[in-house]
């Protein structure tokens, strides 16, 4: 049976206000939620008024009675407490209360607040704890009948049972003076700008875990998860949560181009992220496919076309092939040039190595600029990729600098001009398009 709590310090309006003859805000409550328990807490003041004359009890019982609905109660009697006007007392009793509470309940359990009974203090406390966002709560305010401040006092001729006959509430077509306090709690707000923080730092997977604990998070979840999968290369899934228009957060989705594209740009999220180790071991994918790329274009060689790929996809020199066309003859002769002159030894036909792919360039292709950067990305990957494959060593920015003589930026500058060259057409913004989409992505954070 799933349960509606209500959890009510009493003040001194409780039960009926004996001036305007209206429900106080406890019974209020009761009355339109029709909770399944009742919390009431009680002072030592009101706990003289429930001793003497059983006013809370007999008037939720004569509610139920005449609303067909049953309650149970459970009352914290707090006899010892006088000083009642102490925020520091109730806001950590309080907590500990709601915190037990929430230890006993089922989650489809409903708990109710009131916060228009008892003392200021008492008051403030269960709104700061609302406000926290600690707990799953539905905090609930009562109007006045005349819209103004009450007298909180009851005097000592307190008759319960005739109250509760004159009781205005109990006609027909009552008032409901009811009001569900919803406010943006300060926890959600504080995930709220750590998750900011955390796109704006490019940590999608952290944005997506804090996102998720976050209650109102459906106007920006997906986007989140859409910029996780992209980062992750996982472009399948990436449409399926995309909130926007492909083309506002992927200016280059030509599919065979947005590959590479989107593979460097996760690359210079590593420099931005000082990741420089998955940063150098990252590098040596692209600079081989960049490479063929180039060699396509600039010398119109398919070099897929004179490889074999096993059944792991790791991809090889097929002999057969460079023997079987005049073009592919042209580049077995070269590669064993290169293999002579290089490692004075004969062309052994083994994996397809950036090393290989950047003396054909030197022999096939003109441009003298594209020449040098990808000589300087091979020498780049053997001066560092091979060291960091084989050492432990602290990959910083320095250690790159030293050992290459460019830091990560400037590498990743020299990628992003090798794109000249191999016929994607890339304009200078689409590099910066992940800022964009981190800047869509807080737009709907902020609505």
């Amino acid at each position: 049976m799933v349960r509606t709590i209500l959890f009510s310090p009493v003040g001194g309006t409780d039960p009926i206000h004996e001036h305007n003859m209206r429900d106080g805000s406890l019974l209020h409550i009761c009355r339109k939620y029709k909770p399944t328990d009742v919390i009431l807490y009680l002072s030592n003041e009101m706990l003289a008024n429930h001793r003497k004359d059983n006013r809370y009890i007999y008037c939720l019982d004569k509610l139920s009675e005449k609303e067909n609905f049953k309650m149970n109660y459970k009352i914290i009697e707090r006899e010892d407490l006088v000083n009642v006007h102490e925020y520091d007392t109730f806001y950590g009793e309080f907590t500990d209360i709601l915190k037990k509470l929430f230890n006993e309940i089922d989650k489809d359990d409903k708990i109710l607040l009131n916060i228009s009974s008892g003392t200021p203090a008492m008051k403030s406390s269960l709104q700061v704890i609302n406000t926290l966002g600690e707990f799953d709560l539905t905090a609930i305010q009562v109007s006045t009948p005349v819209k103004k401040i009450n007298t909180h006092e009851h005097s000592e001729k307190y008759d319960v049972e005739v109250l509760w006959e004159l009781n205005e509430d109990n006609g027909d077509g009552y008032e409901d003076r009811c009001k569900e306090i919803i406010c943006e709690s300060l926890l959600e707000m504080k995930k709220e700008e750590i998750i900011k923080m955390l796109i704006r730092s490019y940590d999608y997977s952290a944005a997506l875990e804090i996102a998720k604990t976050c209650k109102n998070n459906s106007r920006y979840i997906n986007a989140i998860k859409m910029a996780n999968c992209r980062i992750l290369l996982d472009f399948d899934n990436m449409y399926k949560f995309i909130p926007f228009k492909k083309r506002e957060i992927l200016p280059f989705y030509d599919r065979e181009g947005m590959k590479y594209f989107e593979y460097t740009l996760s690359l210079g999220i590593k420099v931005k992220k000082n990741d420089f180790p998955d940063f150098i071991r990252g590098i040596s994918p692209i600079i081989v496919d960049l490479f063929k790329l180039v060699l396509k274009k600039e010398a119109n060689i398919e070099i897929d076309n004179y490889c074999k790929r096993n059944k792991k996809g790791v991809v090889k020199w097929n002999k057969k092939k460079l023997l079987n066309s005049s073009k592919g003859i042209k580049i077995n002769d070269l590669l064993t040039t290169y293999a002579r002159e290089c490692y004075k030894s004969s062309f052994s036909y083994d994996f397809v190595k950036s090393g290989d792919l950047v003396f054909l360039i030197s022999e096939l292709v003109k441009d003298k600029t594209c020449i040098k950067t990808a000589y300087d990305l091979r020498k780049i990957e053997e001066d560092i990729r091979n060291d960091t494959a084989h050492e432990i060593i602290s990959v910083t920015d320095d250690v790159i600098k030293e050992r290459t003589g460019y830091n990560s930026n400037e590498i990743f500058y020299k990628l992003k001009r090798m794109f000249d060259y191999t016929g994607i057409e890339l304009k200078n913004e689409y590099w910066d398009s992940y800022d964009s989409m981190n800047d869509k992505i807080i737009k709907l954070i902020n609505k």
